[in-house]
């Protein structure tokens, strides 16, 4: 073997060890779902509440999911890696229930910066941790595309909102991130 060869491979065998050493402390590139976990999809969820500022947008769900028939927001559990354990980062997790449910697209980093407000409701080892992340105006102006999670959609006033509370048509996560974001600004 040539001295050049010999580069190669040495390269090649150093790229395949940091390779193995990416994926070894990732785990499994397998995340899964936990399933039911007592009355909850999964220990940990996650979910956001996209806002103008004025108007916030509002997804009624189907017969098909927990909690059906009232409005709620985009969101789910966030999935676990079945090897080592880790939950998935919450941003990355947000931005995927963003997209699978709706069709719009906001990474990661975006959610990030632009998140106003983060609440976390607890209730036994399950924990939902909801980002109130403002987005522009026109946002409202693009097309949503709802999947079997829900049936509509709505970009709504808090006024509206609070009528269908009133109404008992909104989700209990909505109302009590709503409550909290209000106590904030009292």
């Amino acid at each position: 073997m040539n001295k050049g060869g010999g580069d190669r491979l040495a390269i090649a065998l150093v790229g395949a060890v940091a390779a193995a050493s990416i994926f070894r402390n990732r785990g499994s590139s397998a995340m899964v779902d936990e399933g039911m976990v007592g009355r909850h999809w999964g220990r940990q969820g996650v979910g956001v509440l996209l806002t103008t500022g004025e108007r916030m947008l509002l997804l009624l769900r189907s017969d098909e999911v927990l909690d059906p028939n009232v409005w709620g927001i985009p969101g789910g559990a966030v999935r676990i890696d079945d090897e080592t354990g880790k939950y998935e980062d919450l941003y990355a997790s947000a931005s995927t229930e963003i997209e699978e449910e709706t069709g719009l697209h906001l990474s990661p980093d975006f959610i990030r910066k632009n998140q106003e407000y983060k609440t976390i409701y607890q209730e036994g080892s399950f924990r939902y941790t909801t980002f109130v992340v403002r987005v522009p105006e026109e946002m409202t102006d693009q097309e949503v595309f709802l999947n079997w999670e829900n049936d509509e959609y709505m970009w709504l006033t808090i006024e509206e909102i609070n009528e269908i509370s009133r109404k008992n048509k909104l989700h209990y996560g909505v109302k009590y991130t709503i409550s909290e974001v209000t106590q904030k600004h009292e």
